[in-house]
């Protein structure tokens, strides 16, 4: 719309527009970019409260930080996966990232929590990952191809409201499927280089 508002700058100029005048009825871009930059400031909040309530639960820097890194990880795999699937970042795609937020974290809270478990067993931090994230290892891959499977039919339907429901679809399960990876491994690598929190003592 900008090189289009460009182009009607210079014709404008032009000897034989001359007593001419053009101007805008309805610019549909200024709707379409406060959209999405609401979108986009929607989903930074969404994802620092979603830190904050990490760490209330947490109750640990190093260990709400490790959590936290699934996010940023799981949105750049995804968008890196939009651009050879030729799926643009449009109202609809980002929706989908935006909902995906909140549950690219669970699969790092649960492998992360196990892996402290045996930390306090285990004298052998490295050890102790590999079993913590190893037994949980089916269960969030059952937990996400579950969330998964909610998804697909958006994606391989070829109904009208399917094709506007496939972006925001494409989005969940890529990122879903990237914080299961992650999950399983950068996520047990970090925590092998931190001291479990103290157990609480609470009965």
């Amino acid at each position: 719309v900008d090189d289009v508002l460009t182009e009607i700058g210079e014709i404008g100029e032009l000897p034989e527009m001359h007593g001419i005048e053009i101007y805008q009825m309805f610019n549909q871009a200024d709707g379409i970019l406060s959209s999405l930059r609401e979108l986009f400031n929607a989903g930074m909040i969404g994802a620092l409260l979603s830190i904050i309530v990490l760490y209330i639960f947490l109750r640990q820097v190093s260990t709400t930080l490790i959590v936290a890194t699934a996010v940023p990880f799981s949105l750049i795999v995804t968008i890196g996966f939009f651009f050879f699937l030729d799926i643009t970042l449009n109202i609809l795609s980002m929706m989908g990232l935006m909902l995906a937020i909140g549950m690219l974290v669970d699969n790092a809270v649960v492998v992360t929590e196990n892996i402290h478990r045996y930390q306090r067993k285990l004298s052998d931090p490295k050890n102790a990952s590999i079993l913590g994230a190893k037994q949980v290892a089916i269960a969030v891959t059952a937990g996400t191809l579950t969330s998964i499977i909610v998804f697909l039919p958006n994606v391989v339907n070829e109904s009208f409201i399917s094709q506007h429901m496939y972006y925001i679809g494409m989005a969940i399960i890529i990122s879903l499927l990237a914080s299961l990876l992650i999950s399983l491994t950068v996520i047990p690598l970090l925590a092998s280089k931190i001291k479990p929190p103290e157990e609480s003592k609470k009965k």
